[in-house]
């Protein structure tokens, strides 16, 4: 038995999936890298929910509840989209862990057959959704409806299918004849189902915990043997069973017994046979962590491969597997071309506690969830070029930012040297992630450096228009308003920004003359002046459907 390597919060989350213990004692902190890396978000929750929701901080949680959440809308989707198919006579399958054992899935794919993956297209973009990446990804489809509420589509052909599937012989993976009706959709046949899993597993070189359950599940209701012997190509057979000897070893070093199922003591069997794989293990297993990479298993598999296909001559497949390295190259420049045709800068201005941070950060979280590429960038303004000069002023004048007014030189200059330190800041934050095809959502952009001018007495119209060329301008820009009272109820930091400036103002009339400038800057460049005082929710709603509107409609770098 193999020496798992967990600590004592990581041993009593696997306590609470162990089929031998009724009790179980929630930890005092709550492992969240490790439940989300094993993909327990959805089964835990499915649990015991409503204690993780007494015991811990929302902030705590937020990460596995949102995950969650995730599974939750994509089954209730998929109940629309099964609906919809057969409405439209589409036959289809869909491989989805979390419909039949919770275990977290990143996307769903869904097999139709090749002559109905147009049409099937068609209903779902019908049904809201969009392809974010096309062409590149031309079938892969997705809905957004809240910030917790995003569902991933991947439309394959039947004949795509059982490509990938090779170890299957093709005649006998009749995926859409034996496909069954779980929780009123439908899934493969277990057999198919468990040759998937075990192949996915595989292809990830990763066996996380919710994977283990998922496929111990399969196995103890795959009775039917001769399909198995059978349906599986004769040279593959005999991998096929290492793959589920490893994964009885993994359930049975976690819960202390085997997995129920007429296929263990077969796996057993025939690694017994193979001394070398028998060995090699032996030695990787002493110790493990979840999620396990089992490299002497992921070896063999690799080298059967290479082995069965020189013996079929498949030697098409052995160049791929070689070239495979330069294909994932090929593959990730044709996304980052197909990225940069949609890529978009989107920036939030506004005085403090509008909610800048917030929206930008949320809806950054919001779009990588929907494989849009993304990224949060603060615009927020510090020193870097200019740092020389201030600190010689500092040390020869003593003059602090504040100071710099009152002489008629530095009103000239510093708006100029201020332009080098806002293109050093996009420079070093902003130009390499818009170079490989990311939307960028700032919270802040020049606009606030402007206002920031403006406050300080240092305004150049003329160096502030040349800064607004230096730098891309936003395909969307929002100002949010709010009355200064309500900045300050909001944020009550700004006093002591303030005091840290050693500026005498007070903080009402700090935020009322900002609040006034970054009107008259939306005003001027016909910015949307937006009312952030709304519940948060719609505003963000609203922030959402705009940006994705524009995006499904940017085809231009």
């Amino acid at each position: 038995m193999a020496e798992l390597s967990l600590t004592a919060e990581e041993c009593k989350i696997i306590d609470i999936f162990n089929p031998n213990k009724t009790e179980y004692q929630l930890p005092e902190t709550l492992p969240v890298d490790f439940i989300i890396s094993n993909k327990l978000c959805f089964s835990l929750y499915s649990k015991i929910g409503s204690e993780l929701d007494s015991k811990y901080k929302s902030e705590e949680i937020d990460q596995v509840c949102r995950k969650a959440r995730y599974m939750e809308f994509s089954i209730a989707e998929l109940r629309n989209v099964s609906k919809a198919f057969e409405e439209n006579g589409i036959d289809f399958v869909f491989l989805f862990k979390a419909i039949e054992t919770q275990c977290d899935t990143t996307d769903v794919d869904t097999i139709v057959p090749d002559v109905d993956i147009e049409k099937a297209g068609k209903v779902l973009e019908d049904l809201g959704y969009f392809v974010p990446l096309f062409p590149y990804e031309k079938y892969n489809f997705v809905k957004s409806k809240g910030s917790n509420e995003v569902v991933l589509i991947s439309l394959q052909t039947e004949e795509e299918f059982k490509k990938y599937h090779y170890v299957v012989d093709e005649e006998k993976m009749r995926i859409f004849r034996n496909k069954r009706k779980i929780n009123g959709l439908y899934v493969p046949s277990t057999e198919n189902d468990l040759v998937i899993c075990l192949l996915r597993m595989i292809k990830k070189k990763q066996i996380p915990l919710g994977t283990i359950l998922h496929i111990a599940h399969l196995l103890e209701n795959c009775r039917d043997l001769n399909y198995m012997r059978g349906g599986v190509k004769k040279l593959w057979y005999t991998p096929l069973l290492q793959s589920i000897y490893v994964t009885n070893i993994l359930y049975k070093s976690l819960f202390d017994t085997e997995i129920d199922s007429p296929l263990i003591p077969i796996s057993e069997s025939a690694h017994e046979e193979l001394r070398i794989v028998k060995f090699s293990a032996e030695k990787e297993t002493r110790k493990l962590k979840l999620p396990l990479t089992p490299k002497s298993f992921l070896s063999y598999w690799h080298t059967c491969e290479l082995l069965i296909n020189i013996r079929n001559s498949e030697f098409i497949e052995i160049a791929k597997n070689i070239f495979k390295p330069f294909r994932i190259i090929i593959e990730r420049i044709k996304l980052v071309a197909t990225a940069r045709k949609r890529r978009m800068l989107i920036c939030f201005s506004g005085i403090d506690g509008t909610g800048k941070t917030t929206n930008a950060t949320e809806l950054t979280m919001r779009f990588k969830d929907m494989s849009i590429p993304s990224q949060y960038v603060s615009n927020l303004w510090s020193p870097k070029i200019s740092y020389p000069l201030m600190g010689g002023l500092f040390i020869l004048k003593g003059w602090r930012k504040k100071d710099y007014k009152e002489s008629k030189i530095m009103k000239k200059i510093w708006n100029y040297v201020v332009i080098l330190d806002f293109v050093y800041i996009y420079m070093n934050k902003m130009w390499f992630p818009r170079l490989v095809g990311k939307t960028l959502l700032c919270d802040k952009y020049t606009y606030d450096l402007i206002i920031m001018l403006m406050y300080n007495g240092l305004y150049n119209e003329r160096a502030s228009r040349i800064l607004l060329k230096s730098v891309p301008k936003p395909d969307l820009s929002f100002i949010l308003d709010i009355p200064e009272d309500v900045s300050n109820l909001r944020k009550d930091d700004t006093k002591e920004g303030i005091d840290s400036r050693r500026e005498e103002i007070d903080t009402m009339d700090y935020l009322k003359i900002r609040r006034k400038s970054f009107l008259m800057i939306a005003k001027s460049l016909d910015i949307p002046v937006i009312d952030a005082t709304k519940e948060w929710n719609e505003l963000h709603e609203e922030f959402f459907n705009e940006i994705i509107e524009t995006y499904k409609h940017k085809v231009t770098v």
